[in-house]
């Protein structure tokens, strides 16, 4: 639906669009027979919370909501976490002190939901973070195609179209980190340990402890014990380098 909607308002080519929409059509999760009432715009935005205490009250903004599987929303909420700030009308949390500003983080978000649910791991779960950046993509692809044929009239709308590719590249970035961890792991699983040339037993503990706490193996590459390393033989992504 959503490759059909971006290609009836595409405006030009985006090489990381098409590069997005073929990988999602290739990887998408195994049908695992969850179905339920998903959001489809779960972010903080759209919590009000009480004036007392550190409670959510209510959900608001369900125009986009539908029947679905449920980490969609947990992705859609995690997009918010990685998208930059001031990505034209939609500013997202990444770069800013969570814990001043009492958010909690990937991590512990995710991994609070894998314990409230009773979910063991997430597996792919760069698929529903990367879907959800497309699906934005699509929609603000929409915006700036309706600003294009004088359907929208705000400056803004016509603006839009330029965090299409954005979009698309925060995408590819979550995959890519998605695909390098779970690479790391199969490599450690397979082989029992890590075999590495240029970094040393600290470094490679460092990063096998980063992803035995991850639920759902997404590396915390803004750290600073990972963004530390050198790159040796083999590039995977964001300083987690290794020839294993």
């Amino acid at each position: 639906r959503w490759s059909s909607q971006y290609r009836a308002s595409e405006l030009q080519r985006i090489e990381p669009m098409e590069q997005l929409i073929t990988w999602l059509g290739g990887n998408i999760p195994a049908d695992d027979g969850r179905v339920t009432l998903v959001h489809g715009d779960f972010r903080l935005d759209n919590v009000i919370f009480s004036g007392n205490e550190p409670r959510a009250i209510a959900l608001i903004d369900w125009e986009l909501s539908t029947l679905g599987h449920p980490f969609a929303d947990l992705g859609y909420y995690c997009m918010q976490l990685r998208m930059p700030q001031n990505v034209g009308n939609m500013s997202g949390l990444r770069g800013l002190d969570l814990d001043v500003l009492g958010i909690p983080d990937e991590r512990s978000s995710v991994a609070r939901y894998c314990e409230k649910t009773g979910v063991e791991r997430i597996e792919n779960f760069s698929f529903y973070v990367a879907f959800s950046f497309f699906r934005l993509a699509a929609i603000v692809q929409g915006v700036a195609k309706r600003a294009v044929d004088g359907n929208a009239s705000s400056e803004q709308a016509m603006q839009l179209g330029k965090f299409v590719q954005t979009m698309a590249e925060l995408a590819l970035e979550a995959i890519q980190r998605g695909e390098t961890s779970a690479w790391i792991v199969r490599r450690v699983e397979s082989k029992g340990g890590m075999k590495c040339e240029g970094f040393s037993d600290k470094a490679l503990k460092t990063v096998v402890k980063w992803i035995a706490r991850d639920p759902f193996f997404n590396v915390p590459f803004e750290t600073p014990e990972i963004t530390a390393f050198e790159p040796t033989q083999i590039g995977m992504c964001q300083g987690v380098r290794a020839s294993l």
